[in-house]
Order: C-alpha cells, then sequence, then structure tokens
C-alpha cells in the first residue's frame, strides 16, 4: 500500500523509508524546501513538476472553484457574508484556493499510483485536512510539518501589537522637540 508524507524540515526524511520508490511534490519556494529536494533528487526519488501540475489541473479547478463560490455568494447573500475574504472569486486574495486545489491534486496523486508521496509544505492546515481525508480512504499518511517558532510566536503572543505601541511611544517622544508647548 502506498503512503504519502508531509514534511518541512530536512530531519523529518530520517524517517521515511523507500525513497527511490518515491515521489515527490514541492509546494514551497525557500531555501529550507530547496535543500529537501535536493536530498530527495540526491535518494533516487522523482519529482513531480509543479508548474506542469498546476497547467494540467488549474483549468478544469478553477471553473469548479468558481461556480461554487457563486453558488455559496448566491445562498449566503448577507452583509456578514459578503466581509469575509473567502467570498471573492479572485484566487489571489487568499489561500483558500490554493489550499483545496492542492488538497484534491495530492488526492488524485495519492490515489492514482502506487508508489509513495512526499510533499514538501509549510501549511499545517493543507496537511491536517489532506492526513485526515486519506486516512478515512484507508491510506498510510505521515504528517511531519511543524509550525515554525515565529510563526507560533506571532499567532500566540500579542508582541506585534507591543512592538506598534513601543514604536508609537520612541517617536512621540523623539518628536515632543519639534512640537513645543
Amino acid at each position: 500500500m502506498s503512503s504519502v508524507a508531509f514534511v518541512n524540515r530536512r530531519g523529518q526524511l530520517r524517517s521515511l523509508r523507500d525513497l527511490p520508490q518515491t515521489r515527490f511534490l514541492v509546494l514551497e519556494d525557500h531555501a529550507e524546501a530547496r535543500r529537501i529536494r535536493q536530498l530527495l533528487l540526491k535518494s533516487g526519488a522523482a519529482e513531480i513538476d509543479r508548474a506542469e501540475l498546476n497547467r494540467r489541473e488549474g483549468r478544469t479547478f478553477r471553473d469548479k472553484y468558481v461556480d461554487f463560490l457563486g453558488s455559496l455568494n448566491i445562498e449566503n447573500a448577507s452583509f456578514e457574508w459578503w466581509s469575509f475574504n473567502l467570498t471573492s472569486k479572485n484566487y489571489f486574495v487568499n489561500d483558500l484556493c490554493k489550499q483545496v486545489f492542492y488538497a484534491s491534486v495530492i488526492c488524485q496523486l495519492a490515489t492514482q499510483n502506487r508508489e509513495n508521496l512526499v510533499v514538501i509544505t509549510d501549511d499545517r492546515h493543507l496537511a491536517n485536512y489532506t492526513e485526515k481525508f486519506l486516512g478515512f480512504q484507508g491510506r498510510r499518511v505521515s504528517n511531519r510539518v511543524r509550525t515554525r517558532m515565529m510563526e507560533f510566536v506571532r499567532s500566540s503572543t500579542p508582541l506585534g501589537i507591543v512592538y506598534c505601541l513601543l514604536c508609537k511611544l520612541r517617536t512621540t517622544w523623539l518628536s515632543r522637540r519639534l512640537f513645543p508647548r
């Protein structure tokens, strides 16, 4: 039985076996993803071309996505509904379209071949959803995507607000000489 693994750090590859019989898909464009890609290529894994995949699957998906959002917008025509970003049919506005697209593509790739699949992504929500969906289908899924420390700090603490407050206080303090009483 084929399995699917989601990774976002090089050390997570140690737990994977049979890498020569593996295909991988890179969804991120940063240095760590490039390093993971190089390690997988050296071990004999086959890369799935993301650009070709986007061109091949994107056209039909885009039409379905726009129709789906259009029907949702008609059914939920209220002021509260339109305040959400996800109501936009423009797929550059939010990550929902990208996440749904990649989830459907990963599920197709996992079910069409008997080879293992490694997905390099930092998107925890995509990995969690796809793990649950493929798990219900009886696939083995290893979700090793971990939140980076700075993302955790930004989302769990009010440091951004404190930083802005300190900048404002500093500017006020330094500019008090410019505006005498």
